[in-house]
């Protein structure tokens, strides 16, 4: 429980402790994901927990969140994609929400061409997505789906006892 509180030197709200753990302070926007969907949404850092980071959304939810499924711009500003890369990105079809993708191409304004995890297909700026890993976004996309399963198959018991 003491990880946390090490001396650390915090740059634009992220810093890494002696161990190389990444170290986010509070008050950071983020983009993490959610337990109860499996979808990423932007957030503020709250404070330290064991696994991760307790993470507070706009309408006042809080939940605690494993450092793996929060994603920062300040990581993330570096990475270069390409066709074949995986990403987080901003959805067509949902405001404010974000999901696993990967990239099909690119043009010259830093717009890329993504297909999400459900097929959907959308032509997203580079500042609405973060690179993840291939085996993120396989343990993302899997995560969703399965809970998208579930869901569905608690309304179609719903309908036929209904």
């Amino acid at each position: 429980k003491q990880w946390y509180q090490r001396r650390v030197a915090i740059t634009a709200g992220i810093a890494k402790n002696e161990d190389s753990k990444t170290v986010f302070s509070k008050g950071l926007v983020v983009l993490a994901r959610w337990g109860d969907e499996g979808w990423y949404f932007r957030g503020k850092v709250v404070k330290p927990t064991v696994g991760g980071y307790l993470v507070e959304d706009n309408s006042g939810h809080r939940e605690d969140i494993d450092n793996k499924h929060i994603l920062v711009d300040e990581q993330d500003i570096k990475k270069s994609l390409s066709a074949g890369s995986h990403v987080v990105a901003l959805h067509p079809d949902y405001s404010f929400s974000y999901a696993p993708a990967r990239v099909t191409g690119t043009d010259d304004n830093w717009f890329f061409d993504l297909k999400f995890y459900d097929q959907s297909e959308a032509e997203v700026p580079r500042e609405e997505m973060y690179f993840i890993s291939a085996e993120q976004y396989q343990e993302d996309a899997k995560f969703i789906r399965n809970i998208e399963e579930a869901l569905l198959g608690n309304f179609a018991g719903y309908l036929i006892f209904s």
